[in-house]
């Protein structure tokens, strides 16, 4: 079965065996025959807010002996080749590669994801910690060393790159709301 939901500018198709796809129509609304022409096109690429517990990535909250890892924070790069073949995703700052991630493009339509940690953390161990003898240490996040590192609150470029061709575009990391 499929509906087009306008309100939400999606098509859902169903199975019978309880399978449920959805596919945003915003890509084929602005597909044009100028658009076909192109042998790679990137969509706007979304702003992430940098948000969790003290408004940070790596100080989420959850159950108080859950070791469970946060979920990385990622940046969707949705884009439209001709040609199927090895893409490659990069967030540069500075012309400086800050992260870069592969994978095999289908021709048509591609809807990836770019994690923003650069760096995984280490596992936090209780420890016992000395008596504080300044007001900056007893604020200090005694686990700072441990934590993931993640790209900072500020503006990038993505650049996608398949078969020679590459696309750029900006894409920004901003306080919560």
């Amino acid at each position: 079965d499929l509906a087009v939901q306008a309100r939400e500018g999606e098509l859902v198709a169903a199975t019978h065996a309880r399978g449920v796809f959805i596919l945003p129509l915003k890509y084929l609304y602005e597909y044009t025959s100028d658009f076909a022409k192109k042998d790679l096109y990137l969509y706007d690429v979304p702003s992430v807010a940098r948000g969790g517990f003290r408004g940070e990535w790596g100080y989420e909250q959850g159950v108080r002996y859950d070791s469970t890892p946060a979920a990385e924070p990622k940046a969707k790069v949705n884009f439209f080749t001709s040609s199927a073949g090895k893409a490659t995703i990069r967030i540069k700052k500075d012309d400086k590669v800050l992260k870069e991630t592969k994978f095999d493009a289908r021709r048509g339509f591609n809807f990836a994801e770019i994690g923003l940690m650069l760096e995984a953390g280490k596992p936090i161990t209780p420890t016992k910690l000395g008596p504080v003898k300044t007001g900056a240490e007893a604020t200090k996040d005694p686990f700072e060393a441990m934590r993931a590192k993640y790209l900072e609150r500020g503006e990038y470029v993505i650049e996608v790159e398949i078969n020679g061709k590459v696309e750029k575009g900006t894409f920004k990391i901003t306080a919560p709301s």
